[in-house]
């Protein structure tokens, strides 16, 4: 896959992919991407920096654009990558009003977060994307 063009992408997903200047897909992208469209499982592993993110926030973001009634929910093991994830998942949702998020962290206040995002799908005028940390404690078992 030499550019994310060739995937086929919603229209408003691809103009913000262009906005933020990501128009060749990174190795872990151009593996990821087209088997998430299709619907199947990933995994895949590779050093900080390199576009995890985009790989699996990518696939996810065109769903739910395509599909109205449908919503997310990515959990991660510590705040930081919560918030990192959200920064991203936010600038290629920014000019899509039918995709809300929230960031669900501990230490922050999240009733009236909820609250709007429960409103919007309510109201069948958003899909949703919850990002939640879910810290994992010194055992290995999760925490929360």
């Amino acid at each position: 896959m030499e550019n994310f063009r060739e995937l086929n992408l919603p229209e408003e997903l691809f103009k913000a992919l262009e906005k933020i200047n990501f128009l060749t897909p990174t190795p872990i992208q151009a593996r990821a991407i087209p088997p998430a469209l299709e619907g199947k499982d990933i995994l895949g592993s590779a050093q900080t920096g390199t576009g995890k993110t985009g790989a699996f926030a990518i696939p996810l973001i065109a769903k739910l654009l395509t599909c109205p009634d449908s919503s997310a929910l990515i959990m991660t093991p510590t705040r930081e990558l919560a918030q990192q994830i959200a920064n991203m998942i936010q600038l290629l949702v920014n000019s899509t009003p039918t995709i809300k998020i929230a960031l669900l962290i501990g230490g922050d206040p999240i009733a009236i977060r909820v609250d709007d995002m429960n409103v919007a799908l309510r109201r069948r005028e958003a899909n949703a994307i919850l990002v939640r940390a879910y810290p994992v404690g010194p055992s290995g078992k999760a925490q929360g």
